[in-house]
């Protein structure tokens, strides 16, 4: 009896530490002893394979890097692209662009997703979940990129109407002194709902909402680093499926639709603002990688390393 208890006890040991191991603040990283990993440059794309494991392609865009052996969701450059925050097991990290360095930035109890790097590349800002057990209810958070400094910038009562609103993939605008994100009412019919999206000065809280915009069920607003305009996502039908890309001007004016196949999604604007990446889910429902010019023009499909697949690719 007593050697039983003994090994259940040590079993106990061992789960416990293996769960504390998972809580460091840091991880271990897949490590690339073929390849000595060069410094981005502006060519380079982060995207995530196929089982999800986070890569970046070399500046060629002829190999691409492991960079985690474990499963990652969204992710961003940081502007210098030395760095990439992104998403384990709803924790906001941060690695190096050569695996080497990393840590966690956000307390355990928080629920997060959607980290976006400021344009000065000192804040992050994403999305938590608010304090409900049985639903993901989501305010915006801005933590400086070193993990201090958390704060909360959003809230229900600031749009004014007394409903409770979830809030949707924030992104800087430029000079990042406002964001822009999507919001829309919880606990209502899915077929009902309706996002909106606003831009929220961070300066004086100035909230401003681009209602003009609102018959496209808009969402995943990517504003441009060179122009007062964004790109989104409409979402063709609430009850049907299909997502196409739209640009905008930030006032909402000269609505353009961008692609035209129900299947685009995921884009993220290349640095000089005259082109993108996106996402297109083929026929077989794997997720390719396309650029396009901001005008619409030059669709074609990207490959690294003879791989065209990848998930939510980010230049």
């Amino acid at each position: 009896m007593y050697y039983n208890k003994h090994y259940f006890n040590l079993f106990i040991f061992c789960f416990m530490a293996g769960w504390l191991f998972s809580c460091e603040d840091t991880l271990e990283t897949w490590q690339e002893t073929k390849h000595i990993i060069s410094p981005p440059s502006e060519k380079t794309i982060a995207f995530l394979s196929y089982n999800h494991t986070l890569c970046i392609s070399n500046n060629k865009r002829t190999k691409y890097f492991h960079l985690t052996f474990y499963p990652a969701t969204e992710h961003d450059w940081s502007p210098d692209k030395h760095w990439l925050c992104f998403v384990k097991d709803f924790q906001i990290w941060k690695i190096k662009y050569n695996g080497r360095e990393n840590r966690r930035l956000t307390p355990l109890q928080m629920t997060c997703e959607m980290p976006r790097f400021s344009p000065d590349g000192r804040k992050i800002i994403f999305l938590a979940n608010r304090d409900s057990p049985t639903e993901f209810i989501a305010d915006i958070y801005i933590i400086n990129s070193d993990g201090s400094n958390l704060k909360k910038i959003t809230s229900s009562s600031m749009i004014s109407d007394g409903y409770e609103y979830n809030f949707g993939w924030p992104d800087w605008l430029k000079k990042g002194r406002d964001i822009i994100f999507c919001y829309g009412k919880v606990r209502i019919d899915p077929l009902q709902f309706k996002s909106h999206v606003a831009i929220l000065n961070l300066e004086t809280n100035k909230l401003r909402v681009i209602s003009s915009i609102d018959e496209f069920l808009p969402f995943f607003p990517r504003p441009s680093p060179t122009r007062d305009e964004f790109l989104f996502v409409r979402e063709i039908s609430r009850q049907y499926g299909g997502t196409d890309i739209y640009r905008s001007n930030l006032d909402g004016t000269e609505v353009i639709k961008l692609t035209d196949n129900g299947h685009s999604w995921f884009p993220d604007w290349f640095y000089n603002g005259e082109k993108f990446i996106y996402n297109y889910t083929d026929e077989n429902r794997n997720a390719t990688m396309r650029v396009m010019n901001r005008n619409g023009t030059g669709d074609q499909q990207l490959k690294i390393d003879h791989n065209i697949f990848g998930r939510s690719p980010n230049w």
